[in-house]
């Protein structure tokens, strides 16, 4: 029997319990997205955004030639999030999560900015909040082009569905594009 044929047939079988109740979902190993980039949602209320305190007074997120008029985007054909910051200078979004993750999981994040610009001392943040608590951050200081993977640490349950915030501030014109919000299962 082919082995996803199988791995199939033993989620099937692993479903209920004998008394009928439903068990918790099978976690089988491997790399799965945390949120899916095409639903996120902009946060506009700083009551529902973990990172509401690093918000400008005045969040500006603009684009008049491309529909919605924001600076934030999903890249199509990439299946990937684009944030411009001479357009957006705050940005967060929210997505539910795809799959319930445990203590332990390994978070991974994969983007890619162009060449950081600004005055001397000028720094980016970017965020992942999971059911409002922070998991992963990152400044991000004045350099060249770059691709970034960093890995984080779950570090309690939470169900799928939970509310997940990526969020992005920067100083100026740059631009930040995230190829992957995901989880390593074991």
């Amino acid at each position: 029997m082919p082995r996803r044929l199988m791995a199939l047939a033993l989620l099937v079988l692993a479903g209920c319990a004998d008394d009928g109740e439903p068990l918790e979902e099978p976690r089988l190993p491997g790399r799965y997205s945390l949120i899916n980039l095409r639903t996120l949602e902009p946060v506009l209320d700083p009551a529902g955004d973990p990172f509401a305190a690093r918000r400008p007074d005045a969040v500006r997120c603009d684009n008049a030639s491309t529909p919605p008029a924001t600076g934030w985007e999903l890249y199509e054909g990439a299946d990937s999030f684009y944030v411009e910051t001479w357009r957006c200078n705050y940005h967060a979004a929210r997505g539910p999560l795809l799959l319930p993750l445990q203590p332990g999981d390994v978070g991974i994040i994969r983007l890619f900015h162009f060449q950081i610009d600004g005055a001397a001392g000028d720094t980016a943040h970017l965020g992942l909040a999971v059911g409002g608590a922070p998991v992963w951050e990152k400044t991000v200081t004045l350099g060249p082009a770059a691709f970034v993977t960093e890995r984080w640490i779950v570090p309690q349950a939470w169900p799928a569905g939970t509310p997940v915030v990526l969020q992005v501030d920067n100083h100026g014109n740059n631009s930040y594009q995230f190829l992957e919000v995901g989880v390593i299962v074991e």
